[in-house]
């Protein structure tokens, strides 16, 4: 008996599960192509995420590396200010504790100035306990001496206790009406010296007995 010897309507009935399971087949691979398709986009979303995510970490840290480099640039441009800072203050503090001293130059002119002007008198004081003050009221008690000036009394300590100790060189005058022409040359000369300061004063001694006489007080070196 062959396997082709099935009545007709068996034969159908094949035919009709036949086609019915390959419709079904078909819907299957249909839906399992979707599935496949499905998840493919999704693991393909998942993908874009994980490299989203990872360029966004680097973005980070390349961001973070850009912040790190600049806040290393600032601080060295911090540190070079300090330094730069540390070096003028130090450059102060070595200028506070240079004495003022009169340069050998500025010692000839004034000392030419002063011979010219003819034969005087003055007078000189310094603040009392200030040896650098002291050091300065020598220099120039030298110089007018050597230009032929005379001396009242000595180089001698003052303090006023009714006042704060001065600074810089004062001068006195006996009067406004008659200044000394020698002054202005003076007060010019040694204001060029850096060691002395600007800090130059004139002012009335009325107690000097000669109109082109001069009182010199050598107060405390400027700061």
């Amino acid at each position: 008996m062959s396997w082709l010897d099935v009545s007709l309507e068996t034969g159908n009935r094949f035919y009709t599960w036949g086609w019915r399971g390959s419709i079904l087949g078909a819907i299957i691979t249909a839906v399992a192509v979707i599935f496949l398709m499905w998840g493919t986009r999704v693991r393909d979303h998942d993908a874009e995420l994980q490299m989203d995510r990872a360029n966004a970490g680097l973005d980070d840290a390349r961001f973070r590396a850009t912040s790190l480099e600049d806040s290393a640039k600032q601080s060295t441009i911090r540190q070079e200010e300090f330094r730069k800072a540390n070096d003028e203050l130090k450059s102060q503090i070595e200028a506070i504790k240079q004495p003022r001293t009169l340069s050998k130059d500025a010692s000839i002119q004034i000392t030419t100035a002063l011979r010219a002007s003819g034969r005087h008198t003055f007078q000189i004081m310094y603040v009392a306990m200030d040896p650098e003050a002291e050091n300065l009221a020598s220099q120039f008690s030298k110089i007018f001496e050597d230009a032929g000036w005379q001396i009242i009394g000595q180089v001698q300590p003052q303090m006023d206790l009714t006042r704060a100790p001065p600074i810089g060189v004062e001068l006195g005058i006996k009067s406004q009406q008659d200044i000394p022409m020698v002054l202005e040359s003076f007060v010019e000369l040694i204001r060029k010296e850096k060691l002395i300061g600007p800090r130059v004063s004139v002012g009335l001694a009325p107690e000097l007995a000669d109109e082109q006489s001069l009182a010199i007080m050598i107060g405390r070196k400027p700061i």
